[in-house]
């Protein structure tokens, strides 16, 4: 192959260009391993999961979420290459047989009605109902809102200049081939959304409640800090919990990261100028919060 033109230079999605070189490291590994040309023709490798994957199969269309440490091959910087950054997969899966007739079973009931009531075809309820239904059992191109959510969130971020969350570095979609995991959507989208990588390490609740009292005030106001920057950025997470929170020990700083369930506020006048105990109990960090049962304080 000629490494002075790239055969793929009207192409973005998952690459074969360096399949010899960067083969995957295990077939049927689901995405572990693959090569992702980005739309400013860089290539990223997916080297390393950093979560589980995880479904969410009761809002068609359905998908499954893994999170994977890349490192960058190629691309038009050459001083870029071997730079680090994540990347978020998302992708079409089936639904569960209990989704897929909830569903179903609602479509039935518009039909009943639009009848009885002597409605349109057309009427939104109804239709509503079978782009419901379609979704939930077909391959779609376009993605669930969770995933355009968190485009959008990291690409505001890239905008504000966020300090405290990942910037957004590039997202593409293509679809997914077989062997890629027994629950996906053959021909469905998959999306790879890449971010820069924030320092530090997630939160554990072991951890954390392990801590003296002064090293969670610490973090407390570190995450604050965090929050308060990205509430300037009209961007409110909705997913509040400890795995969202990274902690940098040696900079003494935190990271808000996942956001495909946020909200947006049109005037930063819409949220509170600063937490309160409320905030903190809602993502785990209060004293309150403390599970005394299962931790004993520190001395």
């Amino acid at each position: 192959m000629d490494e002075e033109r790239d055969p793929e230079s009207d192409l973005v999605g998952i690459s074969s260009r360096f399949l010899r070189v960067h083969p995957p490291m295990t077939p049927n590994a689901g995405f572990l391993g693959c090569v992702v040309r980005f739309g400013d023709g860089s290539y990223w490798k997916l080297m390393k999961p950093l979560s589980q994957t995880r479904y969410q199969q009761s809002d068609p269309p359905y998908e499954a979420a893994q999170v994977f440490a890349c490192t960058r091959l190629d691309g038009p910087a050459d001083e870029q290459i071997g730079r680090e950054a994540v990347v978020k997969v998302k992708y079409q899966v089936n639904g569960t047989t209990q989704s897929n007739d909830f569903y179903q079973r609602h479509l039935e009931e518009e039909q009943e009605a639009a009848r009885l009531q002597d409605l349109d075809d057309d009427e939104e309820p109804l239709e509503r109902a079978r782009r419901y239904v379609y979704r939930a059992t077909h391959p779609v191109k376009v993605p669930n809102e969770a995933t355009t959510n968190e485009i959008n969130a990291l690409g505001k971020f890239n905008e504000c200049n966020c300090a405290n969350a990942p910037h957004l570095l590039g997202a593409v979609q293509d679809v997914i081939r077989p062997r890629v995991d027994d629950e996906a959507m053959i021909h469905g989208y998959v999306a790879f959304i890449l971010m820069t990588k924030v320092p530090g390490e997630h939160i554990d609740q072991k951890k954390y409640w392990a801590l003296s009292v002064a090293e969670r005030d610490e973090i407390r106001a570190a995450f604050r800090e965090a929050l308060l920057e990205v509430w300037d950025c009209r961007i409110v997470p909705l997913d509040t919990s400890l795995r969202n929170i990274t902690w940098d020990k040696e900079a003494r700083k935190c990271y808000i990261v996942d956001f495909e369930e946020h909200a947006f506020l049109r005037d930063t006048n819409e949220w509170s100028e600063d937490l309160t105990e409320a905030d903190y109990k809602m993502w785990g960090l209060a004293e309150e919060c403390r599970p005394r049962h299962l931790f004993a304080e520190p001395q």
